[in-house]
């Protein structure tokens, strides 16, 4: 069974065939934020892998579709997709009540930055107006 080490921590936990990063924080009692409850639909319960990245199973797809915007280096993992294959190290990266606040507010500021509006437009032919 693999072996994960929560930092900062400093836990360690052997995961069961097929269990999630989050499965096993919470068997454990380490407190890994999971706003959505495990749905990946908030992103708060992510991790960075610090060690063994490559002992990682790959992403799914709705957890690759949110982490898509950090970039492809796979060091950031949702803790509710991620499941070990072999030894790894992890770093919660929301921690506290202050984290989730962040968290929220760049949350609805990308919201807002979405959202769609209806514009009209007028064209006229300004050779036809006479005054």
């Amino acid at each position: 069974m693999p072996e994960v080490r929560f930092l900062p921590d400093e836990m360690t936990v052997e995961t069961r065939p097929g269990e999630t990063l989050l499965d096993a924080a919470r068997r454990l009692g380490i407190p890994l934020v999971s706003a959505c409850g495990g749905d990946a639909a908030c992103s708060t319960c992510r991790v960075m892998v610090v060690e063994g990245a490559e002992r990682m199973a790959a992403p799914p797809p709705d957890e690759a579709v949110l982490l898509a915007p950090l970039g492809p280096d796979g060091g950031i993992r949702l803790g509710c997709r991620a499941i070990p294959e072999g030894p790894v190290t992890v770093r919660q990266l929301v921690i506290d009540k202050d984290d989730i606040a962040l968290t929220e507010k760049r949350k609805m500021t990308q919201a807002k930055m979405r959202r769609e509006k209806q514009a009209g437009i007028n064209i006229t032919d300004q050779k036809t107006i006479k005054n």
